[in-house]
């Protein structure tokens, strides 16, 4: 268990959930280019 991550601490619990939600956001993005791949991108 990393102590930051998932201390006790306020900060550590709210830096652990940021981390969880920017994980779960891009799974979601992965998601849509699998789901979109005809989309033309802008460079």
């Amino acid at each position: 268990m990393n102590p930051i991550i998932d201390g006790p601490t306020v900060f550590g619990h709210i830096w652990g959930i940021d981390l969880r939600q920017f994980y779960i956001s891009m799974n979601r993005l992965n998601g849509m280019m699998k789901w979109l791949p005809k989309i033309p991108r802008v460079e």
